[in-house]
């Protein structure tokens, strides 16, 4: 995904987005860098451009293309092959 300007309110919520660790975004993390209506603009940007996907209010989680039908996942798990039923819920729990 291209940014326009280096300045922009989405390209530093994608810069500080790209250096947190997890998955896992809470609006604390980037409440910091504009006003508030700033950052729920671009947060709501990322999340149509399929970037994030907003899970409750002020949390939003990380997404990475599946493979097959090139749509936006949760990038939860390090390798959803791998993830049975009963580690899902020793994972959450």
């Amino acid at each position: 995904m291209s940014v326009l300007y280096r300045n922009s309110m989405k390209y530093k919520l994608l810069k500080r987005i790209n250096a947190l660790p997890g998955n896992v975004i809470l609006r604390e993390d980037v409440a910091d860098l504009g006003d508030r209506r700033q950052v729920s603009r671009a947060l709501n940007k990322l999340i149509s451009d399929e970037i994030l996907i907003k899970i409750s209010f002020g949390v939003y989680a990380k997404t990475k293309k599946a493979e097959i039908s090139g749509k936006a996942l949760l990038d939860f798990f390090p390798n959803p092959i791998l993830v049975s039923a009963s580690n899902v819920m020793e994972l959450l729990f």
